[in-house]
């Protein structure tokens, strides 16, 4: 059975045992519902409701959101929790059905699976003694790394490999065989953050907290508790227990880019 059939069998084991359920978020209009979902996220359907009707005032339709600056729309969405990143992936989601699907969600389209290619970032903070309150909900404040041995690393995951070693457990996909198309560090451009380094992950998938692991093996090579020629043997070996260093936590983590066919 594929992840698709079998989740399609879950929802309608799910449908039979509670065939009165209904969804709890208020709209009116499928764009709608998609904004709703995301701001659900670690949040009460009670409090988005309460939240997108200033957003869904101030910006009425797919056109006028998507043309809103993230910051706006950030400090609508704040009491929702994570607004920095959820207002940056609503701009991001507005701008493409006004650019690619006429401000309409296509009846069609499914977010996971009609994916081609995906891009994340992770945010890395070089000084361990502090981190500026107002990004460390947003970076790993990981300490000092040796940059020139974090990219001798990048080289040995880019490619198509076998990234069983860099999933997590807790999932039933089975093909762990993926192609990281490139992996990118920067610096940040703004003023004051200095000790940001920004990895770019892209690939035509990821598998289970995939990123955040690679994140946490490319920082163990810069702390020099890992070689970068070991790289392909833990990737050989398949399996997560052959990663020595610890998963990234959750906080560098943001996703960049959604691409799907034409």
């Amino acid at each position: 059975m594929t992840k698709e059939e079998l989740a399609l069998e879950v929802i309608d084991r799910l449908k039979k045992e509670y065939p009165d359920a209904g969804c709890t978020l208020d709209y009116n209009q499928a764009w709608k519902l998609l904004v709703s979902v995301r701001l659900a996220a670690q949040c009460t359907d009670a409090r988005v409701n309460v939240v997108v009707k200033g957003l869904f005032e101030k910006y009425p339709n797919v056109a006028a959101l998507a043309d809103a600056p993230v910051e706006d729309i950030e400090a609508i969405v704040k009491p929702c929790g994570l607004g920095h990143s959820k207002a940056r992936d609503i701009s991001a989601c507005m701008k493409m059905l006004r650019d690619e699907y006429g401000g309409h969600v296509p009846d069609d389209f499914n977010a996971c699976f009609s994916v081609v290619r995906k891009a994340y970032t992770y945010s890395l903070w070089l000084n361990r003694r502090y981190v500026p309150p107002r990004l460390y909900p947003f970076v790993w404040g990981c300490g000092p790394l040796d940059l020139d041995r974090l990219d001798a690393a990048i080289p040995f995951l880019v490619g198509e490999h076998d990234f069983a070693s860099m999933r997590n457990r807790g999932t039933d996909t089975r093909n762990s065989v993926r192609t990281v198309y490139s992996i990118t560090r920067s610096s940040s451009p703004l003023p004051g953050q200095e000790d940001m380094v920004l990895l770019r992950f892209e690939s035509n998938g990821f598998l289970k907290q995939m990123v955040r692991n690679m994140a946490g093996l490319l920082a163990a090579c810069g702390r020099h508790k890992l070689r970068p020629d070991q790289i392909p043997a833990i990737l050989e070996a398949a399996d997560r227990r052959a990663l020595p260093s610890p998963t990234a936590p959750p906080q560098g983590l943001a996703l960049a880019h959604v691409e799907y066919p034409d």
